[in-house]
């Protein structure tokens, strides 16, 4: 996705216009990805969650068991067949599902100093900034580079973030068809936006 400003010039089969890519978070991964790529590598440590999953998109269909310890690649995939989602259908319910997973951990409150700290915590910046302005600050910071699905994994089942070696690196990782999230986004209010990068 491409942060904020610009779009992404990735080879997604979907018009241009509708789409951009995330800057310090790739908004919508493969499905496939969520360790380390070719362009990038995680530490290793024992998988624990972050923080306790009190509510998650997955909770609201009937018939869907989500299981505890399941990563989003593998939680939406079960889903989508249990659903008997079409293709297009499933490309929409994906970006709709990662929005809300978002939402449920990272929260909507954006005048609670507390919640961006805790952000800032989760990307692995240390000593926690102590405003909200010194907080966008370090989360806009290019050094940040963080793959959403990743983010939503580590926080939720423990799993290591994904290090990129540079920039270079993540805007490949970010610019592959897959990999991109609905323009609409990046006009949007909230944590997701601080973490947005131009990637043109």
């Amino acid at each position: 996705m491409r942060g904020g400003n610009s779009l992404g010039r990735g080879r997604s089969k979907e018009p241009r216009s509708e789409y951009i890519t995330s800057g310090g978070i790739s908004l919508v991964p493969r499905s496939s990805q969520y360790s380390s790529s070719t362009s990038s590598k995680s530490t290793s440590a024992d998988p624990r969650p972050l923080t306790p999953p009190e509510q998650s998109y997955f909770d609201n269909f009937y018939g869907f068991a989500p299981a505890p310890d399941a990563g989003f690649a593998e939680q939406f995939s079960r889903l989508a067949i249990t659903q008997g989602w079409s293709k297009k259908h499933k490309k929409q319910r994906r970006q709709e599902a990662i929005k809300e997973e978002l939402k449920n951990l990272l929260g909507t409150d954006t005048s609670k100093l507390e919640k961006w700290q805790k952000l800032c915590e989760y990307v692995g910046i240390g000593d926690a900034p102590r405003s909200i302005t010194q907080c966008k600050k370090a989360l806009g910071s290019r050094k940040v580079m963080v793959n959403l699905i990743n983010l939503i994994d580590h926080i939720k089942t423990g799993v290591p973030l994904i290090k990129f070696k540079n920039f270079d690196h993540f805007c490949t990782y970010t610019l592959q068809p897959a990999n991109m999230i609905p323009r609409a986004w990046a006009k949007e209010e909230g944590f997701v936006k601080a973490l947005l990068r131009c990637v043109t």
